[in-house]
């Protein structure tokens, strides 16, 4: 009997303990508590979402390739965007308005040796999600040029 609860007692300490995967601290809750009106802003969270990670390296699985990748602004998106300009792709960074964000994103990209460009807009307007494909398409031809032509009304 003592065993099991010599077992009990050291599953729950370890479940009391924050899970740790990588080589840097991570927060541990309790957490703090926050709602933010959708879409809320990164800037105004009180914990900020961590999105680098430092001790990833990449392989070059993406070389050369374009990525088109919406809400990339902030969280998940711009995770996405910084571990694929690690594998070696350029970022089109879509967003809807927060050009702060969006920025600390393309710098991020930029750190990683690639190229990015913004192009806010809403992603629920037919004519900015064309014109969001066609900036893009412009990347994979490496015409950097060209696709600042393409009216910023449209992107």
């Amino acid at each position: 009997m003592r065993t099991l609860s010599r077992r009990a007692e050291a599953d729950q300490a370890r479940q009391q303990v924050a899970m740790q995967a990588g080589a840097r601290e991570y927060p541990a809750p309790p957490f703090p508590k926050q709602h933010l009106a959708k879409p809320g802003l990164e800037a105004d969270l009180r914990l900020a979402p961590m999105y680098d990670a430092p001790f990833y390296k990449g392989s070059e699985k993406l070389k050369d390739k374009v990525a088109l990748i919406t809400g990339a602004d902030s969280g998940i998106g711009r995770a996405v965007a910084v571990l694929f300009a690690r594998e070696g792709c350029d970022i089109a960074i879509a967003y809807l308005d927060e050009h702060q964000g969006a920025e600390v994103t393309k710098e991020a990209v930029e750190k990683e040796g690639r190229r990015a460009i913004l192009l806010p807009g809403d992603v629920a307007d037919p004519d900015y999600a064309e014109a969001a494909v066609d900036r893009s398409d412009r990347l994979v031809a490496q015409d950097w040029r060209a696709w600042r032509e393409i009216p910023i009304s449209r992107c």
